[in-house]
């Protein structure tokens, strides 16, 4: 009998704690987690915007060098090209074809493209236009519309 009671007696001690994490450990970890992704995130989207808007502006420049190429080698009163379209640009020897800015905000692939008319802001999209002033540089401008940022000139 003696043997029968010492079996229940150690049957009801508690037995040494699990090792691993509770489920207060584990939920707090859940919610930390939760909120730095909170921060990150819209920063992350952020990050992405202004890396476009940087990609358009650096293909505006690229189109306002192929301006000024076209207008050193042409001769006369009148230089600057009427469109700074890729056609014009391209057919003149100003740039080469595999050289032309691609779409930051478009599908993989596109190609920079003017601006489709009056009032046309699309980010990546750009407006050649005569310079309000002659003061700058040039006779001529490039002003590249961003996401979120306004439109950028370049003279």
């Amino acid at each position: 009998m003696s043997e029968w009671k010492g079996r229940c007696a150690d049957a009801t001690r508690s037995a040494p704690p699990a090792a691993g994490f509770s489920l207060i450990e584990a939920l707090i970890v859940i919610v930390i987690i939760g909120i730095l992704a909170a921060i990150a995130v819209p920063m992350y989207i952020g990050q992405r915007d202004r890396a476009k808007n940087a990609d358009a502006v650096d293909g505006g420049r690229t189109i306002m060098l192929a301006v000024l190429a076209y207008a050193v080698e042409q001769d006369g009163d009148d230089v600057w090209p009427a469109t700074a379209d890729k056609a014009l640009l391209v057919g003149a020897g100003a740039i080469v074809a595999s050289d032309w800015p691609h779409d930051a905000f478009g599908a993989a692939g596109d190609d920079m493209r003017p601006v489709a008319g009056p009032g046309d802001t699309t980010p990546g999209r750009y407006l050649y236009r005569e310079a309000p002033s002659f003061a700058t540089t040039g006779r001529h401008q490039i002003v590249v519309y961003r996401k979120n940022a306004g439109a950028f000139v370049i003279p």
